[in-house]
């Protein structure tokens, strides 16, 4: 996977692969939104090229060393379809919205469950530590 660190000022690392797409990590700084995973997502991770975003449903995730509230959703469309799991993880200085991508399914939600099986997403979760 590329690593890319504060690509933006909100965003503290992104990661895809193989290069670009259609596997990817971002952690964005959501200290300043409601602590609410849909405001999250559809205020951080939506790409500006995809024109809206389909969210799914609620899910618990086993991750970092907590169960974590999160959603399922997907942007983009044809081969920038992107499977998506975001959760939010509150910190004492402050909030962040981890999201996770996979490459999508036409007309298909897929799970949380199934992005975290992903071995890369599995081997960049189990590396990361948020503080």
């Amino acid at each position: 996977m590329e690593l890319r660190t504060f690509v933006l000022e909100d965003l503290y690392i992104a990661m895809s692969g193989p290069p670009g797409a259609p596997i990817g990590v971002a952690v964005w700084d959501c200290t300043r939104l409601p602590f609410d995973i849909e405001t999250a997502i559809r205020s951080k991770h939506v790409p500006p090229w995809a024109k809206e975003v389909t969210l799914g449903h609620l899910e618990h995730a086993d991750i970092l060393d907590a169960r974590q509230p999160g959603m399922t959703f997907k942007t983009g469309g044809g081969i920038a379809l992107r499977a998506c799991f975001g959760f939010l993880v509150k910190r004492p200085a402050g909030t962040a919205l981890v999201a996770l991508a996979v490459r999508g399914i036409e007309n298909e939600m897929v799970s949380g469950a199934e992005v975290l099986s992903n071995s890369m997403i599995a081997k960049a979760i189990a590396t990361l530590e948020i503080i």
